[in-house]
């Protein structure tokens, strides 16, 4: 799953991403987080339901982390 593997990624990488996966996940953490409020809780496997939650969780992290060094770096212009 390409969410777990940016998340991965950033963890590894002390925080630093290559373009590509900053990409994705600015392109596409918004979208999963409106498509996921609408499963709710599924009673069928919510070991998984609270896995993918926790991991969009910490791509959301990892996001705003990316939106606040950008506007930093905006900033020291």
């Amino acid at each position: 799953m390409w969410l777990g593997g940016c998340v991965s990624a950033c963890l590894a990488n002390q925080g630093e991403l290559d373009t590509g996966r900053r990409d994705v996940l600015l392109a596409h953490v918004p979208e999963l987080r409106r498509h996921g409020a609408r499963f709710g809780y599924p009673q069928a496997c919510p070991e998984g339901f609270d896995s993918f939650r926790r991991l969009l969780s910490m791509a959301e992290l990892i996001v705003h982390d990316l939106a606040r060094g950008a506007w930093d770096e905006q900033r020291r212009r």
